[in-house]
């Protein structure tokens, strides 16, 4: 008989990375993927034979004053009662280490299979950190004392001039169900930066055999950013950019410039001096990457460009240019500190190179 596991999932990373991650074991295995309804339906039939079996939850979940978000935390509960009740696992593999769903799935399989979790990026040092409460706090701690293992702290950067709330705050475990030798960093070994996890390299030669039959092309991936970019985004930023972009344009007549916009929170306006192809925001994005297969991904900070560079594709990472605060840079060194085979470039000269070798 199979050895069962159960791996949840949050977003499109966790479900590629985690499959990067079993690659063949998962031929091995009876494997059961549980995942938000948004992904799996648009989930490729390549990606979905490679698991038994797959069950959808809502992830509209952690909101006591919606009966929809209550209904849909009670129907995830129900789903995990009935996998537990018709199977027995010995390992359950979360996608999103500090995650509503995680903390949902943990209480109910406590003490009954090994938990295992991926993260990306290094944890910056507690010390860096404040504690902090909002009108969130009570609210929180009422839903997951109902319906999850633990409940989370919130947690800001120490700063004088705190602001960015998106870039520079987090949730950490107060009670975490994982053990730290059972919690991965997905990467290499940082020589600058350590958290104390362990690292697991992802396989994607596994996932891109899969796409086997999409040609590479002579591409140009920009992924769009949150707008805008940075609270201490400047007009010497911006002056750089226009640079930046005037240089793709110029040097790549004869390549695609195509746009990977973040849903609801890119300006697509931003972008429109490279007149660029936009794509689907909704797709998920590896399967979209590995579709196009791009000569050259291009971000300032997004993650995407190092999922990219696991798959390959020739990344570069733009932020250094920029004169982000103090905070902010830290943050980011941290983040991309867990050896992705990404490029930084860290000024306008060593990007005209770049591009220049792609034109």
């Amino acid at each position: 008989m199979k050895e069962k596991i159960l791996i949840v999932i949050s977003s499109s990373y966790d479900l590629y990375m985690i499959t990067a991650v079993l690659n063949y074991k998962l031929k091995r295995l009876y494997s059961i993927a549980l995942l938000p309804t948004k992904i799996y339906d648009s989930l490729p039939d390549e990606i979905k034979s490679l698991y038994n079996s797959c069950k959808s939850y809502d992830s509209d979940l952690k909101n006591l004053l919606s009966l929809k978000s209550i209904f849909n935390t009670i129907n995830l509960i129900n789903i995990c009662r009935d996998l537990k009740k018709k199977n027995t696992f010995s390992k359950i593999y979360f996608g999103a280490y500090r995650d509503t769903v995680t903390s949902l799935v943990t209480k109910q399989f406590k003490n009954q299979a090994k938990f295992i979790a991926i993260k990306q990026g290094i944890d910056m040092p507690e010390i860096k950190f404040r504690s902090f409460n909002s009108i969130k706090t009570i609210h929180n701690k009422i839903y997951f004392l109902l319906f999850g293992y633990s409940g989370f702290k919130s947690q800001k950067i120490k700063s004088k001039n705190y602001q960015n709330d998106n870039l520079l705050s987090r949730n950490i475990w107060i009670n975490n169900p994982f053990e730290l030798d059972n919690v991965y960093t997905i990467g290499a070994n940082s020589v600058n930066y350590s958290d104390n996890h362990k690292f697991i390299y992802p396989k994607t030669k596994y996932l891109k055999n899969k796409y086997s039959k999409y040609k590479y092309s002579n591409d140009i991936l920009l992924i769009g950013e949150r707008t805008p970019i940075s609270i201490s985004w400047s007009k010497s930023d911006y002056i750089k950019l226009k640079k930046i972009f005037y240089l793709i344009k110029k040097q790549t007549n004869n390549c695609k410039i195509f746009l990977r916009p973040r849903a609801k929170l890119t300006n697509n306006d931003f972008y429109s001096f490279l007149n660029p192809i936009i794509l689907d925001p909704y797709q998920l994005y590896d399967d979209q990457l590995l579709k196009l297969k791009p000569k050259l991904v291009i971000s300032i900070k997004s993650t995407a460009s190092k999922v990219a560079s696991y798959y390959g594709f020739k990344s570069i990472l733009l932020y250094k240019i920029f004169e982000l605060n103090k905070n902010e840079r830290i943050h980011l060194d941290y983040l991309f500190a867990d050896g992705a085979p990404l490029k930084f470039i860290e000024n306008i000269n060593q990007f005209k190179k770049e591009i220049n070798m792609i034109g």
